[in-house]
């Protein structure tokens, strides 16, 4: 299930119904199928190489499931059941490679695409534009870290991602690329 918060008419509703407004959400239900494969292999001591391929298959539900009923302390009022006019495919590919330049410092560099087909219906049957979430889309992600471990459980590291987002997976984005630096210490109980 996808939760979300509820409308401003949602909550006069649930409210009316006996919900109370503090811990009450709205939702899309669906059932999934899911599959993963991933690999990691060791060049050397020094550089390994990792990637990796998962597909999700979502439909309506099977079971359906009524109004009220409890998710994680939340109260799920009047969930959507029919979002999926036909199963919608998302596919993630991962692919990078850790390099330890030295025993204390290390360097990672990740790629990832992720891919969504088209899954509604009427106007939106069939669409590659970011009009609708249930258009088709993609996502692709480059990622740069540097880590150096002071300790065994002390380190520090710096990074940054750049994405892109186009077609249905950009509904509702105000900007469909994204520069994302951080930098930070870490201590590892």
């Amino acid at each position: 299930m996808n939760a979300s918060a509820l409308s401003a008419a949602q909550v006069l509703q649930a409210t009316a119904a006996g919900y109370s407004s503090s811990n009450t959400v709205t939702g899309t239900v669906h059932d999934d199928d899911v599959y993963t494969v991933g690999a990691l292999y060791k060049v050397n001591s020094d550089l390994k190489v990792f990637g990796g391929y998962e597909r999700i298959a979502s439909t309506n539900p099977k079971s359906l499931l009524v109004s009220g009923f409890q998710d994680m302390g939340y109260s799920v009022f009047n969930p959507n059941q029919t979002a999926f006019a036909k199963t919608r495919i998302y596919q993630f590919v991962w692919g990078g490679v850790r390099y330890n330049a030295t025993q204390k410092l290390e360097f990672d560099a990740a790629y990832y695409w992720q891919h969504q087909n088209d899954y509604g219906s009427g106007a939106n049957l069939g669409c590659h534009t970011s009009m609708s979430g249930t258009c088709s889309g993609q996502q692709n992600v480059v990622s740069l870290v540097a880590d150096y471990h002071f300790t065994r459980k002390f380190d520090a590291y710096a990074g940054v991602m750049y994405s892109n987002v186009a077609d249905g997976l950009a509904s509702g984005f105000l900007h469909n690329n994204n520069v994302a630096p951080t930098v930070g210490l870490r201590y590892t109980f």
